[in-house]
Order: structure tokens, then sequence, then C-alpha cells
């Protein structure tokens, strides 16, 4: 089974009561376990660039993750939706 991307809005921000290190190591983590390809990473900016997986009816989606300190113990992760040319032509 593959495991698809969905997206409410075309950015989405959440917070989380973890460190910044902690939600970094398991990003990487989750998106090794959907086996997205990702295009870039940057630790010293915690920016992600990655590409997820095309189903039988949608297309492969390319998303940015943006991840930053609120606090010592807060960290706020932003998902950014990048639509590809032939979604854009529908």
């Amino acid at each position: 089974m593959k495991k698809l991307a969905y997206l409410r809005k075309k950015e989405h921000v959440v917070e989380s009561d973890y460190s910044i290190t902690k939600v970094w190591n398991g990003t990487l983590k989750v998106l090794a376990k959907l086996k997205w390809t990702i295009v870039k990473k940057d630790k010293r900016t915690y920016e992600i660039e990655t590409i997820t997986n095309s189903g039988f009816l949608s297309y492969p989606s390319k998303l940015f993750i943006k991840i930053w300190v609120v606090d010592k113990k807060t960290t706020r992760i932003k998902v950014m939706l990048k639509l590809q040319l032939q979604q854009l032509h529908q």
C-alpha cells in the first residue's frame, strides 16, 4: 500500500511539545518509513523538501517542511504544498 499525502490547505502549521532535535529526527524517520524522496534537507535551517508518492488517481506532490524553536520545550512545524505543473492544468 502506498502512503499518500493530503493537506486541506496549501500550508499547515502545528506546534509540538518536543525539542527541535526530537522533531527533526522524528520527521526524517517518518519520511523514510513513508518512502518519500527527500530532495533537500538542511539541519542548519531545519528545512526539508520532499516529494510524496503518486497513487492511482493522484500525482506526486512537493512538500516543504520548516521546523523552528518557539521556546525550550516547544517546536513549530510548517508544512507547505507546492503543486506540480500537471496538477495546475486540470
